[in-house]
């Protein structure tokens, strides 16, 4: 078995095929742990290339993607892909999934992205109860202060990551950070659910938050409170297709969450160009 650590939680991989497991601990070493798991997946893994169709397709950045179908029954989630198919109890802690054999190492291939947002999916709902927050994003930090950039996929979070680690900034992800309350302050850290070469386990304090659109034209506002936090909502559980009613409590959690971590952090609308001249704005 293989465990790793994220925000206070451990999980453990278990899985029949040394070479699959070999790969799931090349992308989470940064993270391993040797202590005892709070919550497991069992993974079977087989060969081809997909389950039936693709069910639920989006459009974005002019090709078209699938997106994971997520439901509930009682206190279990049920995950629904063409790449992947599995469940998680959360009153057991336990988990399995079906997924088919990787035969490249390229980050961002489907099979490889999807198995991202099944463990992150399944952590988003586990440190809610914590009080914790995983936000797709993108985070950066220089002297102990953090800055980060929510958007869709296609709005330039990466490259404005780039931009901010060429005038010296850190990186903490350009995919998914996790937020968190210690002794009062609000931090940002690094997760391990990003590309391998960008992963950091660095953690310091938040001190803006940025919701990025593409423009030709640099501007910035500050934005209310509420409308800010109602706008972070969407960022909690990227790629997934959620059933509103069924999962009802778990977005209020939300909510009242970011509520509680985020209601002394400032809230900014970028519309960023292709460069660095936003730099200005973190100052």
């Amino acid at each position: 078995m293989f465990k790793f650590l994220l925000g206070g939680i451990i999980c453990g991989i278990k899985c029949s095929d040394k070479n699959y497991l070999a790969y799931i601990h090349e992308l989470f070493k940064d993270f391993e742990s040797d202590k005892n798991y709070d919550f497991a997946i069992n993974f079977k893994v087989i060969d081809g290339d997909g389950f039936n169709k693709k069910r639920h397709i989006i459009k974005k950045d002019g090709s078209y993607i699938e997106i994971m179908d997520v439901k509930k029954q009682r206190n279990t989630i049920y995950f629904n892909h063409s790449k992947l198919k599995g469940n998680f109890d959360l009153d057991k802690l336990k988990g399995s999934v079906t997924l088919f054999r990787i035969r490249d190492c390229v980050v961002h291939s489907e099979k490889i992205v999807i198995l991202r947002d099944f463990i992150r999916t399944i952590f988003a709902f586990l440190l809610l109860r914590k009080g914790k927050l995983l936000v797709h994003s993108a985070g950066v930090f220089k002297k102990r202060k953090a800055f980060l950039f929510v958007g869709k996929a296609t709005e330039g979070k990466s490259t404005i990551a780039k931009f901010c680690i060429e005038k010296g900034y850190n990186l903490l992800s350009d995919e998914c950070v996790l937020i968190y309350k210690d002794k009062g302050r609000t931090i940002a850290a690094g997760t391990p659910l990003g590309p391998r070469w960008k992963l950091n386990n660095s953690a310091t304090k938040l001190e803006k938050i940025f919701l990025i659109k593409k423009s030709r034209r640099l501007n910035t506002k500050e934005l209310r409170k509420c409308e800010g936090i109602a706008k972070i909502q969407h960022n909690i559980f990227p790629n997934t297709l959620l059933d509103l009613k069924r999962f009802r409590e778990h977005f209020a959690g939300v909510f009242l969450v970011s509520l509680d971590l985020l209601s002394d952090i400032p809230f900014y609308e970028l519309n960023n160009e292709k460069n660095d001249k936003f730099l200005r704005f973190l100052e």
